[in-house]
């Protein structure tokens, strides 16, 4: 299932002279995760569907490296190369998506500036292999993604902040039969709000603590093992990430505010917490004001 071709050997190659800072100029693929993507001139994207501004933060490119291996599991799967795998993201931002997944040797991704709700309803979404996306957060955005991933009978890659596990709409899909597993970062991703949608410039923000959420359907055993065969041939590696099958076993430090099984914070704890979410409302108050 996991025997890598030399193309796949070299990608992987790649990928580890990233993380290991000894990258070869005429060979490595960039990872770097802030990186200048839009309109030519910097102007504002003007997208073709109803948008919330403090929504469009695109994500960084260490977060598609953490799910290189699974990437690469269900293109040896399928019998395609990783520059044949076709990954669709249904949620435009500013075009960076793309160029990060290319830049890992994944040539064929579908991600434009169109409805994506839209697209479900007139069924033109286009054909893929797995969906791979991290979607907006406000209103019922990620309950209608889960909603579509669930019946589309297809592997799905869903980045989102750590309290949907605690949602009802979340605990629905678990007793439908959904069984995903959880790729963890080592670090809180921070990822890139673009000019024009929480000021004039660029910022970087990590407002939640989030990790990828996973399902391969019938093959998620072996994709599991796959991920796990891939971290042992690169212990080597100082940023490592870690996958995680059942909920009960989510590190304390990804667990949501309100899970039970989470760990009551220390008074300077929550007090610091409760600083930084009020600069970051004042940011956004700013910003928007």
């Amino acid at each position: 299932f996991y025997a890598m071709a030399s193309a796949k050997e070299k990608l992987l190659a790649k990928l580890l002279a990233i993380k290991s800072g000894n990258r070869n100029k005429s060979e490595s693929v960039r990872s770097t995760p802030w990186k200048k993507v839009g309109p030519k001139g910097g102007g504002k994207i003007q997208h073709k569907f109803s948008v919330e501004h403090q929504d469009h933060c695109e994500t960084p490119g260490e977060a598609y490296d953490d799910i290189v291996p699974v990437l690469l599991a269900i293109a040896s799967n399928i019998g395609k190369r990783a520059d044949e795998l076709m990954i669709y993201d249904p949620y435009y931002c500013n075009g960076l998506v793309a160029q990060n997944l290319r830049d890992r040797g994944f040539q064929h991704v579908y991600n434009k500036n169109e409805d994506f709700y839209e697209a479900v309803k007139q069924g033109t979404t286009p054909p893929f292999d797995v969906l791979v996306t991290n979607p907006p957060y406000s209103n019922d955005h990620i309950e209608r993604l889960f909603s579509f991933c669930s019946s589309c009978e297809k592997p799905w890659m869903v980045l989102v902040p750590n309290y949907v596990y605690t949602k009802d709409y979340y605990e629905k899909m678990l007793k439908s039969g959904v069984r995903p597993f959880y790729v963890i970062p080592p670090n809180r991703y921070e990822y890139i709000s673009p000019a024009g949608a929480r000021g004039s410039r660029e910022k970087k923000t990590s407002p939640f603590v989030s990790f990828w959420f996973i399902d391969m359907g019938k093959l998620n055993p072996l994709a599991i093992r796959a991920f796990r065969n891939w971290i042992l041939q690169h212990l080597e590696l100082e940023r490592r990430p870690q996958l995680v099958q059942k909920l009960r076993d989510l590190p304390q430090k990804m667990r949501a505010m309100f899970d039970p099984e989470r760990r009551r914070l220390r008074k300077k704890q929550r007090q610091a917490i409760r600083r930084r979410l009020g600069r970051q409302l004042e940011d956004m108050s700013s910003n928007t004001g």
